[in-house]
């Protein structure tokens, strides 16, 4: 509720990367998907990653988002499916059956997929194939998808660092793990750009840099965003999968606190 209310949030992308899915367990998944489903009055679409599952699962638990009132599901592809775009095809096809809308997730931290013309154009035979988020970090590919199949599907640019580049070139949007902490800045990215203020885009982009060279580095970035969410009452604890339990309070080592202390600073110019 507190980033949809934002100004600077158009929609939640829900159990991607940064929220650790590949090893948050069926169970958990549904737990959070039931929640996001009882946020009241809302307004602002929700999609929902439901990949990285064996087939049967990913269809109950699209299924069940779904009848929650979930906008869309977002879906990686297992390293068990082959790359070329008639096994892609084939292992979709339930959620083509279903006819349940879907964006295609390219993450290089979890899968070896990577972003694919010949893929995309396969995919573009089913109608509920309504968009994709891109983590590749190639932009030559990012540009011929924006180019060629943006005015068919919505294409998001996943890495924040890309944004204004991404802009230029046709991107719906922008989602990232730092949007948790500083959505406004890339909002404001947006603004500039469609403006005209290029001057402005690129300053507002480097500190976008800057930012998430600081709250990247190693295994802190999860730990970092879950104790900031812990001190606005939205987690019962800071805990991270990739790093280890947190104390309460700030007694870590300096880096870590100097991290926290970032994730305040930006947020206090966010929302």
């Amino acid at each position: 509720e507190h980033m949809l209310s934002s100004s600077s949030v158009h929609g939640l992308f829900a159990l991607g990367t940064t929220s650790e899915f590949m090893k948050i367990s069926y169970d958990e998944r549904k737990a959070i998907v039931q929640a996001l489903g009882e946020i009241p009055n809302r307004e602002k679409p929700i999609t929902v990653n439901v990949g990285g599952l064996p087939v049967k699962q990913m269809l109950e638990l699209s299924a069940f988002a779904l009848e929650r009132k979930i906008d869309a599901l977002t879906i990686v592809l297992p390293d068990s499916v082959q790359p070329d775009p008639e096994s892609v095809f084939t292992y979709l096809d339930p959620i083509r059956k279903a006819n349940y809308p879907f964006l295609l997730y390219w993450t290089p931290a979890y899968s070896r997929h990577r972003s694919d013309m010949a893929v995309v154009e396969k995919l573009l035979e089913i109608p509920s194939f309504v968009g994709l988020k891109d983590s590749s970090q190639d932009m030559v590919v990012f540009t011929d998808l924006c180019t060629q199949y943006g005015q068919e599907i919505s294409i998001f640019q996943g890495v924040e660092m890309l944004h204004l580049c991404s802009l230029a070139v046709g991107s719906a949007g922008v989602v990232g793990g730092g949007l948790n902490v500083y959505p406004r800045l890339l909002a404001d990215i947006t603004t500039a750009f469609t403006h005209g203020d290029l001057d402005k885009a690129r300053a507002l982009q480097r500190q976008v840099n800057r930012h998430w060279e600081q709250i990247s580095v190693g295994d802190t970035f999860r730990s970092a965003c879950k104790h900031y969410w812990k001190t606005q009452g939205l987690l019962k604890g800071a805990y991270s999968r990739m790093g280890k339990n947190l104390a309460s309070e700030l007694e870590l080592d300096p880096s870590y606190a100097q991290l926290v202390a970032l994730c305040h600073a930006c947020a206090s110019i966010s929302f």
